[in-house]
């Protein structure tokens, strides 16, 4: 096998990994805006100390509130679920 057919036949197995790695992009972490938000939030709130821990989820807030996933345990915040993309796009 050329060298060249190898990387031709490595084509779809890049395509699948940046598809896949969209959708994690897409799927696990809450865009930017949403991010900067709830952390906006959290600045506010008693329970946060000065090292960015939750005193009530024991959690990293910098690093939760980028999770897509995630929510405050004072209901403060919600998941953030990506909204669906119609069949066109």
């Amino acid at each position: 096998m050329k060298e060249t057919d190898a990387i031709a036949n490595d084509a779809p197995a890049k395509g699948k990994k940046r598809r896949f790695n969209d959708l994690l992009k897409n799927q696990f972490f809450a865009p930017p805006a949403v991010a900067r938000s709830r952390m906006a939030i959290c600045e506010k709130c008693e329970y946060l100390t000065s090292i960015k821990l939750c005193k009530k989820c024991n959690c990293l807030m910098p690093a939760k509130t980028n999770l897509a996933g995630t929510r405050c345990p004072e209901k403060k915040w919600f998941p953030y679920y990506a909204p669906k993309k119609s069949l066109g796009d």
